[in-house]
């Protein structure tokens, strides 16, 4: 932003960075923080969405004005170098450059999917085994301390459970 010293990228970068506090402003306002009805629920949601598409177009209308107004003053320029080459003979090697950098991305891109169905895999597992880690412990955990627990039913349930299985 400051090297390019432009209101509409200052501007741009403003709305972006300053949305979630708009969306922080129309939830208190809403006191999203208390128990809402599903109608005031529902226009709370489309407030903020409106909110978030509002924000997104001031800020794309701010990023196409920025390029327009760089096209306007580089215009010159960009005519004057294009007409000094000979487009049917740059093409061809434009072409062919874009080939070649187009097969090194197919590859990284190959490299990049194995790294990701790793980490998605291991994510997957470290969750799904963290879950049945917190099952197993609340399972032992209703078992460790049977003498207080005496008043409510279900350690009761459990205790004939065993004496039933005892006999």
């Amino acid at each position: 932003m400051q090297a390019s010293g432009s209101l509409l990228v200052m501007a741009m970068l403003f709305v972006l960075a300053f949305a979630p506090l708009g969306v922080s402003v129309l939830s208190a306002f809403h006191n999203a923080n208390s128990p809402m009805t599903s109608g005031s629920t529902a226009r709370l949601v489309q407030r903020l969405a409106w909110w978030r598409r509002a924000s997104f177009l001031i800020a794309c209308c701010c990023l196409v004005a920025f390029l327009f107004s760089l096209y306007r003053a580089y215009r010159h320029r960009l005519e004057e170098y294009l007409d000094q080459y000979d487009w049917e003979t740059v093409w061809p090697l434009i072409r062919g450059l874009l080939d070649s950098e187009l097969g090194a991305f197919e590859v990284a891109m190959t490299f990049f999917s194995v790294f990701a169905s790793f980490f998605f895999k291991f994510f997957l597992t470290a969750m799904a085994s963290t879950d049945w880690m917190l099952h197993e412990t609340a399972l032992q955990r209703q078992f460790e301390n049977l003498p207080a627990q005496k008043m409510s039913p279900v350690p009761a349930l459990v205790t004939w459970m065993f004496k039933f299985i005892e006999l």
